[in-house]
């Protein structure tokens, strides 16, 4: 005798099918998979806050990785993740344009008529949530990417004292909303970036060119790569 599922039984999850139609190639094998674990993790209004190690553990990949793949799946719209108290990440998986919409620009929730609440027979495999609710802040950054950033200049003026730049109240949200993005959605830890600014503004040839939450962002990589090879020689201490 075949069994086959019974979808009573509260061991299934539901994923919309356009994003295996529609977003497969976008975001790859490890994107696509990433979103079936969230899903998993996820109640009936589409939230969940698995961890990157977690997840990691679940896939055999790295944590680097599932950060990556956590940024593509944000820039399609297709899920959004926040902070809460600068530890544990909180993932909402966002509303899934249908296939005969493929025309029309994607939009989020927040941006549609429907935006006031969880629409009543829709779960967790539709990913409709309440958008509203993510982020009632008007602007996009936290207070831990605020003493980044000003640990940031404050060791660039510690470098060049003799550097007077006086930054508008529009180029220091930008920055914070730039140094935000570095860890929402290049999927950075906080330890991380402070380790790799705090080892720039040592490095003779990295403080001169690193002067800006841009200009790290940009070389955050290779800022990875040079530090992580005088961890390996002993030359500095390990961020852990």
């Amino acid at each position: 005798m075949i069994e086959v599922r019974d979808l009573r039984n509260g061991d299934w999850y539901w994923i919309h099918k356009t994003i295996i139609e529609k977003y497969s190639k976008k975001i790859g094998a490890i994107g696509l998979a990433i979103y079936n674990i969230l899903a998993s993790h996820s109640n009936q209004e589409g939230i969940c806050f698995p961890s990157q190690k977690r997840i990691a553990d679940m896939l055999d990949i790295s944590e680097w990785t599932v950060g990556k793949y956590v940024g593509v799946l944000e820039k399609y719209n297709l899920i959004r993740r926040e902070r809460e108290n600068h530890q544990k990440t909180i993932y909402y998986l966002l509303k899934i344009a249908p296939l005969s919409d493929q025309g029309a620009p994607e939009k989020h929730l927040s941006q549609t008529k429907k935006a006031d609440g969880f629409n009543k027979g829709e779960h967790l495999g539709l990913t409709k949530v309440n958008n509203n609710n993510i982020n009632k802040n008007k602007y996009n950054y936290n207070s831990k990417d605020q003493e980044l950033t000003d640990l940031l200049y404050d060791l660039v003026k510690q470098n060049y004292p003799f550097i007077i730049e006086r930054k508008t109240e529009k180029q220091k949200i930008a920055d914070y909303e730039e140094m935000n993005r570095i860890n929402r959605i290049d999927g950075r830890d906080y330890k991380i970036i402070e380790f790799i600014i705090r080892w720039s503004q040592q490095d003779d040839f990295w403080k001169q060119n690193i002067r800006s939450v841009s200009k790290l962002r940009k070389q955050f990589d290779t800022l990875m790569i040079r530090a992580k090879s005088q961890v390996d020689k002993k030359v500095i201490k390990d961020y852990d």
